[in-house]
């Protein structure tokens, strides 16, 4: 048996029960009411101190790899629908600037919440950035906009982001356009009527990003400590039954399920056999996220086939100690590439579109280690034999039977027809001396016999044709 074993990569098998950061956070972007009706006080304070302050709190208790920008509308014309500011910018900006700019800020002008939130959107649009908005406002529109239809229109277009609002002393029924902007942006609304309540809503609204999963149960799958893809299924611990699955496309899927215990079936991508890996007994709550992580172990298996030194199709079969095939692969003349778990394996190939005593080649005892590809390769031999059938000019229907004159062994049959696709017809052979038997299917000389000899020697041709009178 031939075997030559290369160490090129690996894949390593582990499962963690854990949550893992497998992203950067994305930015948060305030959107702040500077208008004229934010001198208006609450608790002898002015709206804007307030709420300058309590964002300035909100901002400062963030974490320090979280990215914060601030946009504020009204703040330096008094009658403009288009002063709306970008003060600190989401990819450059610091917590310390946000909190400076907020110093500066002058209650003057209009409320132009239409306008300011496509504006944010514009910018996300631009850069192809995700983001949480949160908007601060103590009134209505006070432009002719309408940011429900914005904030509709930007999620039909895909753009990623969630949105909250937050109305700050703001009465019920000046709520609805801004309730259905938050709704349509897949976030919140919230009131607040004091120092109190606006520390609390923020603290919530930025709790609640657009990297916030909606399901309650996360599953990410890795392979040689990279990201892969992964079909996760769920069934319930008690049943068996399937419950939900998703698809991690090399990072994490989140699914919502109601709580319990389940048994995760995990498998790797679609162009891998190693075997799937089960997570058993999985307790799922309501609220709150469970994660695991999923990582594979395999080695691979390389084999490259040839037939008279030419690149040449076949296919691999793998056999584990039991001699189950636990997986098979195709080469179409390329090198096969056999993902698999480590262990050791019988590989048996076989040659395609060649017939002979010698079309299969086995290697026993193959050890595939994990971080390790174990390279092989194999030459057939053949020749090529034409043989047609006809009488004068008509093509005559019969069955050809090759038997190997050295081992007796019958390696082909095969038919001719009567079109000129098939008669006569190319069959590649093992080299040997062959006896061929022709028989007429049907017509004025059906059941005729005629027998001849082929010498088939590797990579020539040798054409017989038979034409009965």
């Amino acid at each position: 048996m031939k075997r030559l074993a290369l160490i090129i990569c690996a894949i390593g098998f582990a499962i963690s029960l854990h949550a893992q950061d497998h992203k950067v956070e994305s930015p948060i972007i305030f959107i702040f009411d500077a208008s004229r009706s934010m001198r208006g006080q609450i608790e002898g304070r002015t709206k804007m101190d307030i709420a300058s302050e309590v964002l300035a709190t909100t901002v400062t208790n963030l974490s320090e790899k979280q990215k914060v920008g601030l946009v504020a509308y009204g703040h330096r014309k008094r009658r403009r629908c288009n002063d709306v500011e970008f003060l600190v910018n989401q990819e450059t900006g610091s917590k310390s600037d946000v909190i400076s700019a907020l110093k500066q800020l002058q209650p003057t002008g209009r409320t132009p919440l239409a306008y300011s939130a496509s504006q944010v959107i514009d910018n996300l649009r631009t850069t192809n950035t995700r983001a949480t908005i949160i908007l601060i406002t103590d009134g209505i529109e006070s432009c002719r906009g309408n940011i429900c239809e914005v904030v509709q229109f930007a999620k039909k277009e895909g753009i990623e982001f969630k949105l909250h609002i937050i109305g700050f002393g703001l009465k019920s029924e000046e709520t609805n356009q801004l309730r259905c902007a938050a709704s349509k942006g897949e976030g919140n609304y919230y009131d607040a009527f004091d120092t109190g309540e606006l520390s609390k809503v923020l603290y919530d609204a930025t709790s609640e990003t657009v990297d916030k999963p909606d399901g309650n149960l996360g599953v990410y799958t890795e392979k040689n400590q990279r990201p892969t893809d992964g079909l996760v299924r769920v069934f319930s611990s008690e049943t068996d039954t399937e419950i939900a699955q998703g698809r991690t496309f090399g990072d994490t899927t989140y699914l919502k399920v109601p709580a319990g215990i389940y048994n995760l079936k995990v498998y790797p991508s679609e162009d891998s056999q190693v075997t799937p890996i089960q997570v058993l007994n999985v307790e799922v709550f309501d609220e709150g996220l469970v994660t695991k992580s999923v990582s594979f172990d395999s080695g691979n298996i390389s084999m490259y086939i040839s037939n008279n030194q030419k690149d040449w199709e076949s296919i691999t079969r793998v056999y584990d100690t039991d001699g189950n095939e636990v997986a098979n692969a195709r080469s179409y003349g390329k090198p096969a590439i056999i993902e698999i778990n480590p262990g050791t394996y019988c590989i048996e190939v076989t040659a395609l579109n060649i017939r002979g005593a010698t079309i299969k080649e086995t290697f026993d005892n193959v050890e595939v280690n994990s971080n390790e590809t174990a390279l092989f390769t194999h030459n057939f031999n053949s020749g090529k034999a034409i043989v047609g059938v006809h009488s004068g000019n008509t093509l005559i229907d019969a069955t050809l039977t090759f038997k190997n004159i050295s081992s007796g062994e019958i390696v082909y049959v095969s038919r001719t027809y009567t079109t000129e696709a098939n008669n006569p017809r190319e069959f590649n052979l093992n080299p040997g001396r062959y006896e061929v038997t022709a028989t007429v299917v049907s017509g004025k000389f059906s059941r005729r016999k005629e027998i001849f000899t082929l010498d088939i020697k590797e990579g020539e041709i040798v054409t017989e044709n038979i034409n009965l009178f």
